[in-house]
């Protein structure tokens, strides 16, 4: 009909589609869509931030970091842009400048559990987990019941061995208030392996990979796939 001929002439409506396609975990689709905006609205940060963000679904990190930095460089008060740079930093293995990147997000909005909570994963990644766990209880004052705060306390618990059934219930409760969110339902399911509950990782696992089929691209979920077969 006329109106799926008219297309929007201003970035709004794509950016925010794209945004939403990507939590869905339909990312390629969502560069798409994204592609528009930014032709709409070339250089602009928030577009920028999207597109890094979609590409990091896909754990295309490279074209992930590109993105995110150059929406930094836009508009370098971009706390949610240099959150995300860390996130895919840390994916890429280079911890040192996804703490720094991690530092700058806090540093701009320090009221924002989910920053402390991405940088304190950082910290453990580096072996710094006093400073993590001070990371995380700060997370936790902000927002008890943000999803990525008690994603990354899960994986806390998770990294010592005497805590098994602690991140198992806590990786719970991450998916308990988040339901779609892929990566804890794939954490959860680690912690059921350890704790020898594989029955119940299997159902964690498909519905992580059901999420975000991308997540098989990560070697400990490709491996944790196969063990669970």
């Amino acid at each position: 009909g006329i109106a799926a001929e008219i297309q929007p002439s201003w970035p709004e409506p794509y950016m925010n589609l794209g945004a939403v396609m990507t939590r869905m975990g339909a990312a390629r689709e969502a560069v798409q869509v994204l592609e528009k905006a930014l032709t709409l609205a070339p250089g602009d940060p928030g577009v920028l931030n999207n597109l890094g963000i979609a590409y990091s679904r896909m754990l295309e990190l490279g074209k992930a970091e590109e993105f995110l930095r150059t929406a930094v460089e836009a508009d370098p008060d971009l706390a949610s842009a240099h959150s995300q740079l860390g996130r895919v930093l840390r994916l890429a293995g280079k911890l040192t400048e996804s703490l720094e990147a991690h530092d700058r997000a806090v540093a701009l909005v320090p009221d924002r559990a989910r920053f402390h909570a991405r940088r304190a994963r950082t910290l453990l990644e580096l072996g710094k987990k006093k400073e993590a766990n001070a990371t995380l209880d700060a997370a936790e004052k902000l927002d008890p019941d943000d999803p990525t705060t008690v994603l990354v306390s899960g994986i806390a618990l998770l990294a010592k061995k005497k805590t098994h059934l602690q991140a198992v219930e806590t990786l719970r409760r991450a998916v308990d208030l988040d339901p779609a969110g892929a990566e804890a339902h794939a954490m959860l399911a680690l912690a059921l392996v350890k704790t020898n509950s594989s029955e119940e990782a299997r159902g964690h696992i498909e519905t992580a990979l059901d999420l975000d089929p991308y997540l098989e691209k990560l070697d400990w979920v490709a491996k944790l796939v196969k063990k669970l077969g």
